[in-house]
């Protein structure tokens, strides 16, 4: 990958919204990484971050039907990688948004939900949320050091 300033380097997929997709997931992932040079210890916080989201967009946000679609967009420029994670599914927080997680309070004691959000903020410098004409979008940002 060539050093010149502002220019952003980017692949894309997009797959079937089920788990047997998530095996492209981390291929994809991958190929990222190599593609485009991403350290290995920021590589590993967003394939986390990536398995989390997509396993919930496919537990939670889809309708199961062949049609259902993500879309992923794992892109760097400078110092900053971003993973952008789209589809048509139920709308984030919808009905409501779910609970923060006390990660200091007993297991037991917590309430259900939220966990794979707060993970998700944990691995990645900037977690934006969307919903633009009926798209999810969810977009995750890495600096790298």
């Amino acid at each position: 990958m060539p050093d010149k300033r502002n220019t952003t380097y980017r692949i894309d997929i997009q797959f079937k919204a089920c788990v047997d997709s998530l095996s492209l997931l981390t291929r994809f992932m991958a190929n990222g990484r190599d593609s485009l040079r991403i350290p290995e210890p920021e590589y590993r916080a967003l394939e986390l971050a990536a398995d989390e989201a997509v396993t919930n967009v496919i537990q939670h946000g889809c309708v199961p039907s062949p049609e259902s679609r993500i879309r992923l967009c794992l892109s760097r420029q400078d110092q900053w990688v971003t993973l952008t994670i789209e589809d048509e599914g139920v709308a984030f927080d919808a009905p409501c948004p779910a609970p923060r997680p006390d990660p200091d309070k007993p297991l037991l004691k917590r309430k259900t939900g939220g966990l794979g959000l707060f993970l998700i903020e944990q691995m990645v410098d900037d977690v934006k949320r969307l919903r633009v004409q009926g798209t999810n979008r969810l977009v995750l940002r890495k600096k790298l050091e």
